[in-house]
């Protein structure tokens, strides 16, 4: 069964463009932003497991808009897409109630490219990649040991940011299940990598994830 999605467009376009690419590929509902009654009552009769917002800035209607959502289906997963600069992204994350945001202007194919790699159904695009291929851009090679634990990782906190705090007790180990190995193995290697760049784990995880993610200009509020 194909994931619903739910988009609610502010846009000229980007929305409705958005939409289009994706309709073949799941279960997806268009809303212009006027049609708030419509959305939030197609929401509560089938709540959606993804909503993504389309919209040039984020005001005091975007933010009701994002709270009503959240009332009416606290399981769902939000994504906005906005006009947000990583100066004021922090600020804007702890004032809406989003999971994701994403910075615009973006390509339409690479914001395509970027969100079903994100909700993970398109076959022919996964995060993952787009990370591999950062990590060989910044001098990572697939031979080294500790690359498959850095694609982890990144993918990792780009969901829950907070992972960066508790490399022990919560990264390594979720690194080691996906990879199938130990946790102290995991540091070992991540340590040596990251001593070849004159950091520590921690500074080389945050740096690269901090990079990837304004490659993007896509943040997370977890």
């Amino acid at each position: 069964m194909s994931e619903r999605i739910v988009v609610c467009d502010n846009t000229s376009y980007y929305g409705r463009l958005f939409s289009r690419y994706l309709e073949k590929k799941t279960d997806i509902k268009y809303f212009r932003h006027k049609d708030y009654r419509c959305l939030v009552n197609e929401i509560k009769s089938e709540p959606p497991e993804t909503v993504i917002i389309f919209s040039g800035s984020i005001s005091d209607k975007e933010r009701l808009l994002i709270s009503g959502i959240k009332k009416t289906s606290e399981q769902a997963r939000i994504i906005v897409c906005t006009n947000v600069t990583g100066g004021n992204s922090a600020q804007l994350l702890v004032n809406i109630s989003a999971d994701y945001i994403i910075g615009m202007p973006i390509g339409i194919q690479e914001l395509y490219r970027l969100i079903s790699g994100m909700l993970g159904f398109d076959s022919e695009y996964r995060l993952e990649s787009e990370i591999e291929f950062f990590l060989k851009f910044k001098g990572f090679t697939v031979k080294n040991a500790g690359f498959k634990y850095l694609c982890t990782g990144i993918l990792l906190c780009l969901t829950d940011y907070t992972l960066l705090d508790s490399l022990n007790s919560r990264l390594y180990p979720l690194i080691a299940e996906k990879n199938i190995t130990t946790s102290s193995g995991v540091e070992m290697t991540l340590r040596r990598t990251a001593g070849e760049k004159a950091l520590t784990n921690y500074e080389l995880l945050c740096s690269l994830t901090d990079s990837f993610a304004s490659r993007y200009r896509l943040f997370n509020k977890k």
